[in-house]
């Protein structure tokens, strides 16, 4: 399948409508309030459950989501405080080493029963969010590269954060660590308010994503799995992932 590139939007309409309504549906999204930064800066970040990238639509329990920072081999975890005006969890990173700094987050949601527009059968699903942004200290590093070891994870072949408009990046798919061919859709912050509406969409081939790089600012990449099990609990696994990274 050949990349497709949104003169005006490309509606995601196999991702995340093929079960009716669904508050789990959402993305999970880190974003920060600047993902450039001095070695010793705060950094605000919000995590985001939403259909409109990216701002908060629905407000996600802090209990229910671990984030971290890593910055080479250390990880400190990052407190959330739930706001109710914008609908995020809001929390501050410090960050101390020159380099790619990298907020990472886990979300596992309360089991929920769905039903398939496609079958028509209700379903008991089980939905898991990984979500990684990176973050230029000072200047970038091959943080980039680092395996987090996520069930779903978005791998960046090159830095992402040195892209310029008119590139085209590479970008790893793995599922539990081996190449995946999925469905991998991407947008920019701003591009559009309208429910699942992406600037970009694409096909991984041997597990390797390709995206052309159209405008400046937050870009996030998203991509998606779906396990038919036969767990006590549930006969659905979605597994979701998001990269987010700057361009200039």
């Amino acid at each position: 399948m050949k990349a497709l590139i949104a003169r005006y939007s490309v509606l995601v309409m196999a991702g995340c409508a093929t079960f009716t309504a669904s508050s789990h549906a959402h993305e999970f999204i880190i974003k920060p309030a600047s993902m450039h930064a001095k070695a010793g800066d705060k950094i605000p970040f919000s995590v985001l459950s939403t259909h409109v990238f990216m701002s908060g639509e629905e407000l996600l329990s802090a209990k229910s989501v671990e984030v971290l920072l890593l910055e080479g081999n250390k990880s400190v975890d990052l407190p959330l405080k739930e706001n109710n005006i914008l609908q995020t969890l809001d929390g501050t990173a410090t960050v101390q080493t020159k380099g790619t700094a990298m907020i990472a987050g886990h979300l596992v949601e309360p089991i929920e029963t769905v039903t398939s527009q496609e079958t028509g059968k209700a379903q008991r699903a089980k939905f898991e969010k990984f979500s990684k942004v990176l973050i230029v200290v000072d200047t970038s590093d091959k943080t980039y590269e680092k395996v987090l070891g996520h069930r779903l994870e978005i791998l960046p072949v090159s830095n992402p954060t040195a892209a310029r408009i008119g590139d085209e990046l590479s970008f790893k798919i793995l599922f539990d660590g081996k190449p995946l061919q999925a469905y991998v859709y991407a947008t920019y912050d701003g591009f559009s308010r309208y429910y699942n509406t992406y600037a970009y969409a694409t096909e991984s081939r041997e597990g390797v994503a390709r995206v052309k790089i159209t405008h400046p600012g937050a870009w996030m990449i998203r991509v998606e799995k779906r396990l038919a099990v036969a767990e006590k609990d549930y006969d659905l696994h979605v597994i979701k992932a998001v990269l987010v990274f700057p361009v200039e």
